[in-house]
Formats: structure tokens, C-alpha cells, sequence
């Protein structure tokens, strides 16, 4: 019989107990956020951004006592509207991940803050025409109102901005699952996530637009990445902090050095625009970073299935794929199905029961999981 191992954020334990090998990724465990892709954009990135895209959310800010609406997303602005730009942006068909005020407009970058339930903004900085750049976070946005909106109004950086609406700035990248960010005035801000680290297999199909990151000791076989992209390699300086010693292109990561490799026009436009040798870049949690899978999933001899959320803690179990069910879910077994499916129960990072077909087992409550294989799944298990 072969083993059954689980990775638990680089740990690994094996049990003889089914006849195929399944890796199973906890990084599901630690949040149940998922991760879009920032380049990823509502209008054709080859259209140079002509197209105007009516801003449909309810989303506002309260500034100086006003509420900003948004009127179009990145687009570029006619008379007194109101903008919003995000890391969707495109200009001439490449990602923009910096903005110019146009004349007679003022950019105001904001970035949430949670507060209690609620999601708040924070105005990290305010650039008029002609005063410079500012940075399009990953996981904010920035706002393009006439100047003459804002005279009058006690509006400056570092202000709390209240949200005017029914909608959240939905974040594109959860930074819990592994980050990076510079060491400049404006670190948070240009924090982004690290998706894989030190691959465990041939990632061509999952790390194409994303930022990996290659230990020096890292000794595997799977050391070729997208064509063109960014080789950042780094030096030591703390146990959590590193130098830029060069960055080049290229699409094959050199064993004995530490890497960071970012992938994909966006992940480029990003180290153009923030990145430089000498600089300090701090690396957090890559303890919670895979080498197999950069969203809550499992693998199943070369397959790998992803929950997302939406199979994790979901009412029913209604298709073909793998489910996952904690603490927080509803009830306290797995939920009743006429698709075929086979519940196992995890505790401490060991598989403690195997469910008969069909039946529903007991959720742990003291920080344990069962996962559902369901349909063809189920057969694969």
C-alpha cells in the first residue's frame, strides 16, 4: 500500500492508512480568503483602456465630511467625475501600477483598515498635478477627484476615511499566506503575497502571473519559470529581512541562491516601478507558503484540488470535488449527500477516522477538519 502524507505548512507527517498517495495543504486552514489575480482586468488589456467602465458597486468614502462616490473604474476622467483605479489598471495595454493627476485633479490613495467588522480606509497619500507618482496597491485603490471638490475640506495623509456604502473593496491578494514589501516609507502599501516556495512539482500550469521564492537551499528539479520574468536575488540580513543583490530577466532560477521570481506583466510593471538592488525587502510568514499549492487544496497522486471558498464549509455537497468543514461550519457533522462521497476526520495533522461511503462523520471542534471527497473524488481517495 502506498502512504497518505499531509503538508502542513512544511510539515509533514505519513500514516499507512489508504491506497494513494494525497497531500493535504492546511494553508486551507489558516483562511478561507481567496486570491484573485491583480492583472486581471474588466476590459481588454489590449485596448488600451479606451473602453469606460461604469463604477456599479456601492462603495464610498467619507472625506472632510463629504462622500465620494466613484462614477467609472480605470478610466480616464471627463469633467467633474470621479474615478477609481485598482490594480485591474491598464494604459496602452500594459498594467499601470502607478498614476499622475491629471490638471486640475488631486489622487487620493486609500487602503483598508479592519475595524471590528467593518472595513475602514486610510488615506496613505494625496498627490496634486505635477507632485509626482502614486503607487495602485494590490489590495486598495486610489481616487481621481477634481481638486475643486476637495477646497475647503480638512482631507490629508494618514486621515481615516469611513466607508459610504453597502460594498467592501474586495482585497485581490491575502497577504496571511505568505508576503513581501520593501523597506520604504510606504511598505504596507506595496506589500504583496509570495504564492509558492520552493516548488514541490512542475508549477508551469499555477505560477504563471505570480511571485515564487527560491530558499538557497533548495535543491529540486523544477527551477524553470515564465519566460521573461524577473530574477530578484537576495542576500541574508535578519531572519526576516533581505538585500536586493541584483535583479535580471530570465526563465531559470540558479540553484544555491536565494530567489525571488516574479512572474507575468503586472508582477513586472511592480519590480520596474518599486524594486532596486540595495534595497531591504522583508519576507513574512513563509512558514504558511507551499511548494505545491497557492490556495487551500489537496493533492491526489499528481492532481491537485483546490476548495476555495467555496467548498469550504458549504451547505451541501451537490459536485465533483474535494470539501472542507472546521469549527465554524454550521453543524457538527459533515452534511448528508446523494453524491457519492467519502468523509475523513484530521486532528493534529493525522487522519484519526475514515467515514464509510456515503455517511456523514463528526466535525472536531478543537481546531481538527474533515474533508469530504465527493463524486469521482471519492473514488480517487
Amino acid at each position: 500500500m502506498e502512504h497518505l502524507s499531509f503538508l502542513f505548512c512544511k510539515k509533514t507527517l505519513r500514516r499507512v492508512i489508504l491506497p494513494a498517495a494525497v497531500l493535504i495543504l492546511a494553508i486551507a486552514l489558516l483562511s478561507g480568503c481567496g486570491t484573485a489575480d491583480p492583472s486581471g482586468s474588466e476590459s481588454d488589456p489590449s485596448s488600451g483602456q479606451q473602453e469606460r467602465i461604469p463604477f456599479t458597486d456601492d462603495l464610498g468614502v467619507r472625506l472632510g465630511g463629504e462622500t465620494f462616490r466613484p462614477d467609472y473604474r480605470d478610466s480616464e476622467p471627463i469633467g467633474d467625475e470621479i474615478i477609481l483605479y485598482d490594480a485591474s489598471y491598464t494604459k496602452d495595454g500594459l498594467p499601470a501600477v502607478e498614476l499622475e493627476a491629471a490638471a486640475g485633479r488631486t489622487l487620493i490613495g486609500l487602503y483598508p483598515e479592519q475595524t471590528g467588522a467593518r472595513v475602514e480606509y486610510v488615506i496613505f497619500d494625496m498627490k496634486a498635478e505635477s507632485e509626482g507618482k502614486l503607487p495602485i496597491p494590490v489590495n486598495g485603490f486610489v481616487l481621481s477627484v477634481p481638486s475643486s471638490r476637495l477646497e475647503g475640506l480638512r482631507v490629508r495623509k494618514g486621515q481615516a476615511a469611513k466607508s459610504a456604502g453597502e460594498d467592501a473593496f474586495p482585497a485581490k491578494e491575502n497577504m496571511a499566506l505568505g508576503s513581501l514589501y520593501p523597506d520604504t516609507e510606504l511598505a504596507g502599501v506595496l506589500e504583496r503575497r509570495i504564492s509558492f516556495m520552493d516548488p514541490e512539482r512542475d508549477l508551469s500550469d499555477a505560477s504563471a502571473d505570480k511571485i515564487l521564492y527560491y530558499s538557497d537551499a533548495y535543491d529540486g528539479p523544477y527551477v524553470d519559470v515564465q519566460e521573461d520574468s524577473y530574477l530578484v536575488s537576495l542576500e541574508k540580513v535578519t531572519s526576516r529581512s533581505s538585500r536586493i543583490v541584483s535583479i535580471r530577466k530570465g526563465n531559470a532560477v540558479p540553484k544555491g541562491e536565494s530567489v525571488l521570481v516574479f512572474s507575468g506583466p503586472y508582477n513586472a510593471a511592480y519590480v520596474e516601478s518599486f524594486l532596486k538592488e540595495g534595497m531591504k525587502l522583508f519576507l513574512n510568514r513563509l512558514e504558511n507558503v507551499s511548494g505545491i499549492s497557492d490556495s487551500p487544496a489537496v493533492m491526489i497522486g499528481e492532481q491537485v484540488f483546490a476548495f476555495g471558498e467555496e467548498n469550504t464549509n458549504p451547505a451541501t455537497i451537490d459536485r465533483e470535488g474535494v470539501y472542507l468543514f472546521n469549527g465554524q461550519y454550521a453543524s457538527v457533522s459533515t452534511p448528508k449527500s446523494e453524491l457519492k462521497h467519502l468523509d475523513v476526520v484530521i486532528m493534529d495533522n493525522v487522519v484519526v477516522y475514515i467515514g464509510e461511503e456515503n455517511k456523514p462523520v463528526m466535525i472536531p471542534a478543537n481546531g481538527g477538519v474533515a474533508i469530504s471527497f465527493g463524486g469521482g473524488s471519492a473514488e480517487v481517495a
